[in-house]
C-alpha cells in the first residue's frame, strides 16, 4: 500500500537543545497539563534529524488531542517558537468595574456630595459582603 506523506507547510525541526528541554519537562511531570502537552506534540511531529516526524492524525491519536490542535501548535511554534508554544498568551482583554459613582451619574443624581457618594459605596460593599 503506497502512503503519501504531504509537505507541511509547518514543519517542525526541534534542536538538540530543544528536543532535551521538552524530554526533561515531561520527566518532570509538574507542569500544567497544557504545557505537557503541547511538549508531547512538538516531539512526535518533530521532522528532524532525531525526531520521528509523524503526520498529524498519528500525533492526534498518541496524544490524544484533535488534529486542529496540533496544527495549531504546529503553526504556533514556526512562527512564534517554543516558548510561546509552552506559556499561554496573558489575555488581551480589558476589564471594566462599573462604579457607584458612574451609575448615579446616569440615573441623574449628580448632584450628590462626596459623603453621600461614599455612604451608597459602602452601602453597596456590606451588601455584595453578606451575600
Amino acid at each position: 500500500m503506497f502512503v503519501s506523506i504531504r509537505k507541511k507547510k509547518y514543519p517542525v525541526i526541534l534542536t538538540q537543545t530543544e528536543r532535551d528541554n521538552l524530554k526533561s519537562l515531561i520527566a518532570a511531570n509538574t507542569v500544567p497539563a497544557r504545557k505537557l502537552t503541547h511538549a508531547r506534540i512538538l516531539l512526535k511531529a518533530d521532522q528532524g534529524s532525531e525526531g520521528p516526524g509523524w503526520v498529524d492524525e498519528q500525533v492526534a491519536d498518541a496524544v490524544e488531542v484533535s488534529q486542529p490542535t496540533v496544527c495549531r501548535v504546529r503553526k504556533q511554534y514556526v512562527e512564534e517558537g517554543l516558548q510561546a508554544v509552552l506559556n499561554r498568551r496573558p489575555p488581551n482583554r480589558e476589564y471594566h468595574r462599573k462604579l457607584v459613582r458612574d451609575s448615579a451619574e446616569q440615573e441623574g443624581l449628580t448632584d450628590m456630595n462626596q459623603a453621600e457618594v461614599e455612604a451608597e459605596i459602602a452601602a453597596a460593599r456590606s451588601e455584595r459582603a453578606r451575600r
